[in-house]
């Protein structure tokens, strides 16, 4: 696969594709799905850039699995 100047795209065992890149604050992020065609993966990779960009990208740090008042905690501190 030819490099990308913005993250990463790699093809998994199953086939399917996985993206990642590293943030603003240095930490690896990968995609929470993988994607059925590298395209996808590449489109993904490319909004993430475009919301780093704008400032409106906020690191995921386990906000799935946290309770709304860590949630508001984490993004009072991106704002």
């Amino acid at each position: 696969m030819p490099r990308r100047r913005f993250g990463m795209v790699r093809k998994l065992a199953s086939g399917r594709y996985q993206a990642s890149f590293t943030g603003p604050d240095r930490s690896r992020q990968t995609a929470k799905e993988t994607f059925r065609a590298e395209t996808d993966a590449e489109r993904w990779l490319d909004r993430a850039e475009r919301d780093i960009k704008r400032g409106h990208w906020i690191p995921d740090q386990g906000l799935g699995r946290q309770s709304l008042r860590q949630c508001c905690e984490v993004l009072e501190t991106h704002h």
